[in-house]
């Protein structure tokens, strides 16, 4: 029997027709029961997201480590709102726990093509100049990148955590003139002690290593790891394909992920210990 381990079990709901909160309930579960009830959390999302139950079910599919890894795929339009509602909620329940001493800090890493995007636009406000016209008229879509551009500030201000932003090299030039304004802005910020700017040495970064992973030391001393694959709202395409790992470090399949997204920062300049 392996031992339990501390994770977050997102539930999203909605308080009102335009704005929800999510709800994050703590349990100790057998570790390899944790994605099994992200899953099934995934199955019975709200249909108030304007996606339906049947079309999630549709886009969710195993893998052979299935108790720590899911995939998400479908139309952009119907699984960013999933995918990025779930990190937002994520990253809120990672400063609940720090509050609450349940974890005893965090690293989250942000590694994508150009410098993350909610720190790219004010808090609460989105910057569309840079976005795909389909992203524009839809504000599902939009409402994901307002939202995360809060809960990614807290992060920032947060001083048990270590927030990078790693990006690719000349990649803060593919931001327009006013994102990269208010990217300095917060980087000048001194409330945000625990942010980390990252230019890579490297010109792009892998289509699979996009995404962001969050390490969270437990009070036991043990690993716990969330990485999520996906890209920027920028480059969304009509099919999308999502990934999430979810487990404690102990697990081979953690370990290799991990590694993937370690290993690959230290060979474009920046290396996190763990």
């Amino acid at each position: 029997m392996r031992w339990y381990l501390l994770f977050f079990l997102v539930w999203i709901t909605f308080i009102q027709a335009d704005i929800y909160e999510p709800m994050t309930l703590l349990a100790l579960r057998d570790s390899h029961q944790s994605l099994k009830e992200l899953r099934n959390n995934l199955n019975t999302f709200s249909e108030e997201t304007l996606i339906t139950k049947p079309a999630i079910r549709d886009m969710l599919s195993t893998t052979p480590s299935a108790e720590t890894h899911i995939k998400l795929s479908g139309p952009d339009s119907q699984t960013r709102p999933v995918a990025v509602t779930f990190q937002r909620a994520f990253e809120q329940s990672i400063i609940k726990m720090l509050h609450s001493g349940k974890i005893t800090g965090a690293t989250a890493i942000i590694h994508t093509d150009r410098p993350a995007t909610p720190l790219c636009n004010q808090s609460g406000q989105v910057v569309t100049d840079s976005l795909p016209d389909e992203i524009k008229s839809d504000p599902n879509r939009l409402k994901t990148i307002k939202d995360r551009t809060q809960s990614v500030r807290l992060l920032a201000q947060e001083k048990k955590v270590d927030l990078y932003i790693t990006y690719s090299n000349q990649g803060l030039n593919k931001r327009t003139e006013k994102e990269r304004s208010t990217y300095f802005k917060e980087l000048k910020n001194r409330n945000n002690i625990a942010l980390h700017d990252v230019e890579l040495s490297c010109p792009s970064i892998p289509e699979k290593l996009s995404g962001a992973t969050y390490i969270l030391k437990l009070a036991n001393g043990e690993n716990l790891i969330f990485s999520l694959n996906g890209s920027q709202a920028q480059d969304a395409t009509n099919a999308m394909n999502w990934e999430y790992w979810l487990d404690s470090l102990n697990n081979p399949v953690m370990q290799k992920r991990l590694d993937q997204i370690l290993n690959y920062l230290k060979n474009c300049g920046l290396n996190i210990s763990v």
